[in-house]
């Protein structure tokens, strides 16, 4: 019996030992790392934007309220497309119909009510240094909602590229700094993980419905600036170290 029971013990012994040196360098201490991160950047000059453009109509027949939104929005989409707005990149993206009650002076419901229509359609042009025209035309056709305007990047890849390049060099760097002051040298680089990220700038522009002149006449356009896109990369690397 105590035979088998010292046999039990010396087995266990045995398998923790095992785990122990599995986990062990020749070297007979436990390998060191270092982690670092690291980041780059590269600027992109925008070669697209995307605006969403609205019609908004109201009135007490809810019929004819529809139908002079369709000829408004009708009469937007083309000057849209005039404007240089490919019919692919042209979509309808909202539509409601829509009541509000109307009150006399006082305050008191008279039961009847105005019947409001939105048409909202997206466009994407492909010529940023067009846009005030085509907002000028847009309004001119009788579009009283503009908005969400966002400028972008059509082929990202090659800005990814050159920040990951930043990001990685830079990490490098850090990595070769932090073992020279530590007293260590970089060895096996074990560990490589990335991420990118995009700033693209958003600008906005809105012209709400309130009567009256419509889209202004006068001049070629509101002054928009396409500003630059920002394309940043991160990169984390873990080093052994030897001495």
């Amino acid at each position: 019996m105590k035979r088998s029971f010292l046999f039990s013990i010396l087995l266990v012994a045995a398998v923790l030992l095992a785990a122990c040196s599995a986990s062990v360098p020749a070297t007979g201490y436990p390998t060191q790392t270092l982690s670092v991160s690291g980041s780059g950047k590269a600027s992109a000059e925008p070669d697209k934007v995307t605006i969403s453009v609205g019609v908004q109509t109201q009135g007490d027949d809810v019929v004819l309220a529809v139908a002079d939104n369709n000829r408004q929005s009708s009469a937007v989409q083309d000057a849209l497309l005039q404007a240089g707005v490919s019919p692919a990149d042209l979509q309808s993206t909202y539509f409601s119909v829509w009541n509000s009650p109307i009150y006399d002076p006082s305050g008191s419901p008279t039961g009847l009510v105005t019947y409001y229509v939105d048409n909202t359609l997206t466009a994407t042009l492909r010529d940023p240094s067009r846009l005030g025209a085509m907002l000028q035309a847009a309004l001119s056709a009788g579009a009283n909602n503009i908005q969400g305007i966002s400028f972008g990047v059509s082929e990202t890849k090659p800005f990814e590229d050159e920040a990951r390049q930043k990001a990685m060099a830079d990490a490098q760097t850090r990595a070769e700094m932090m073992a020279t002051a530590a007293g260590v040298r970089l060895g096996k680089l074990t560990s490589i993980s990335t991420s990118v990220s995009s700033a693209q700038p958003i600008p906005y522009y809105a012209y709400a419905m309130g009567g009256g002149d419509r889209g202004g006449g006068g001049g070629g356009g509101p002054p928009i600036s396409s500003g630059v896109a920002e394309i940043e990369a991160s990169v984390y690397l873990v080093y052994e170290l030897t001495r």
